[in-house]
């Protein structure tokens, strides 16, 4: 297609070396967690708090006061929220 033909035509490492040169004076941000909002580090296989043993971890955020906490399951405070 047209887009595989203009990538091995090297038009897109134009358009990326171009892009890259319009950030260099850009000053690295992050996202700032907006107040009221907690990040939780959660194991995405079983959507409970991560432990140490957690072969997967993923911070997941949520409103203040509806995070899921080590004594708490996800479909606790799924049923909280709906009910």
């Amino acid at each position: 297609d047209e887009y595989n033909k203009a990538l091995a035509n090297g038009e897109g490492i134009e358009t990326a070396k171009k892009n890259l040169d319009d950030l260099k004076d850009k000053k690295d941000s992050w996202y700032k967690i907006p107040e009221g909002v907690v990040g939780v580090l959660i194991d995405p296989t079983t959507g409970e708090v991560a432990t140490e043993d957690s072969k997967h971890k993923k911070i997941l955020y949520y409103v203040k006061g509806t995070e899921p906490n080590s004594n708490k399951e996800i479909d606790d405070l799924i049923k909280d929220m709906v009910n």
